[in-house]
């Protein structure tokens, strides 16, 4: 109110006198007028009654600033004072402001269905924009009107694959997430209109083969893991399904392009492994024998005889094989082969050697051959970097160098050679 409150006047109950005539007053002064308290009376109601009236002023007024109704019961703007309020009651008290003449959403959120579909078919280009639609039912999704059309805005949505597709993903929120319940959930996430395979993994079985065949270049990682022993695993690479099962206890696996076969306690029985292209597959092979191939599929290069043997190169190749022992320092190093017996008693199995080292100069390096005879380790062949040979000899001074021959015939076998001392030193070779 304007004013402020009033008080009643004192002495209220001394107005008149029994005989209704006026209390006069006898106070000292001896004036005899009537006590004044019937006009302060009179004023006191003259006030209340201008508040009251001030007061229905402002209510009347506050009437044409805050308004509430139903959808269809809101006034024309265009006779309401501007800047006025109005709540829909039917629409989930959204609220409106007249913003110049027009109806301008302002806040709130409807609740209702999608089936029946009760989100509102009247909303326009400009003014509804922004209004905001939930779901009373589950499972709970949002949506916001875009001026034109309705955007759902609901962060995580689940459903079937096929109704992922069903989408029209122009109408959903970019960055709304979607887990597929029909393959174990799998996220994919709405980037820009485009959907992208982001976690997750589906597990089925490959007989029937349940691996989805529908999936592209934005599915590329989507993992998939059987349901029955053996356990296997497959990642979509864009293209193709690619195993990257670790073979550990696993049992009978194949792929189109990695073949792995493994026994029972996980030792490779057949596999062979590719670099993930249809026509490079197979580059190193490992037959059911234990047989290795590099460069060929393993199922005609090995010779029998029950050997197990290493095959470099395909066989129906002109490209010239090659085995290289590399290293990477600019120091003196050895390179090694050994030949090794393990069903020897002796705690080094080896009774074979070839070595060669390098002085770490560029494009420098000698050649040794070292045996064990009787587990005594011995160099037996030498050739130097600049090719000398030394035979029982590591360090041979001259093309040649020979140390160690027998010094008479008796012993020997026809072609042996041996130093006859007697006649000056003399090379002979037994007829």
């Amino acid at each position: 109110m304007a004013n402020s409150l009033i008080i009643p006047p004192y002495r209220a109950a001394l107005l008149t006198n029994a005989d209704g005539s006026p209390v006069v007053r006898n106070g000292a002064n001896g004036d005899g007028d009537p006590i004044a308290t019937e006009r302060q009376w009179y004023m006191f109601w003259q006030e209340m009654a201008k508040q009251v009236n001030d007061g229905s002023g402002l209510l009347a007024g506050l009437a044409g600033i805050v308004d509430y109704g139903s959808h269809a019961e809101r006034p024309d703007p265009q006779f309401i004072t501007d800047g006025a309020l109005y709540v829909e009651w039917d629409r989930g008290s959204v609220l409106y402001q007249n913003q110049g003449g027009i109806w301008q959403y302002i806040a709130g959120t409807m609740y209702g269905t999608l089936a029946p579909d009760q989100r509102p078919t009247d909303l326009g280009p400009a003014a509804d924009v922004g209004f905001q639609f939930r779901t009373s039912t589950d499972p709970a999704r949002a949506f916001a009107w875009s001026g034109t059309a309705w955007i759902e805005t609901t962060p995580i949505r689940y459903g079937t694959h096929a109704e992922r597709l069903a989408a029209t993903i122009a109408n959903l929120v970019s960055g709304m997430l979607w887990m597929e319940t029909d393959r174990g959930s799998v996220i994919y996430q709405n980037q820009g209109g485009t959907w992208l395979f982001l976690t997750g993994t589906m597990w089925g079985t490959l007989v029937p083969d349940q691996r989805p065949t529908d999936l592209g270049v934005h599915d590329a990682g989507f993992d998939f893991r059987s349901t029955a022993p053996p356990p296997r695993e497959f990642i979509w690479n864009q293209t193709a399904w690619v195993e990257v099962t670790n073979i550990s206890g696993a049992t009978g696996l194949t792929h189109a392009n990695v073949v792995t076969k493994v026994g029972a306690a996980g030792q490779i029985v057949e596999g062979g492994i590719t670099d993930e292209s249809a026509a490079n597959s197979d580059n190193v092979h490992v037959n059911a024998a234990g047989d290795v191939g590099i460069g060929n599929p393993g199922t005609a290069p090995f010779p029998g005889g029950g050997f197990k043997h290493l095959t470099v190169g395909a066989i129906a190749s002109a490209l010239q094989p090659a085995i290289n022992l590399a290293t990477s320092t600019t120091g003196a190093i050895g390179h090694t082969i050994n030949f090794a017996n393990y069903g020897l008693a002796s705690s080094d199995k080896r009774f074979a050697m070839i070595l060669c080292t390098t002085p770490g100069t560029a494009q420098t390096g000698d050649f040794s051959v070292y045996t064990w005879n009787a587990g005594v380790f011995g160099q037996r062949l030498f050739i130097s970097a600049d090719g000398k040979v030394g035979i029982g000899n590591g360090n041979p001074l001259s093309r040649l160098s020979v140390v160690g021959l027998p010094t008479s015939a008796a012993g020997l076998a026809s072609g042996d050679v041996w130093r006859d001392a007697a006649a000056g030193n003399v090379l002979k070779i037994v007829p």
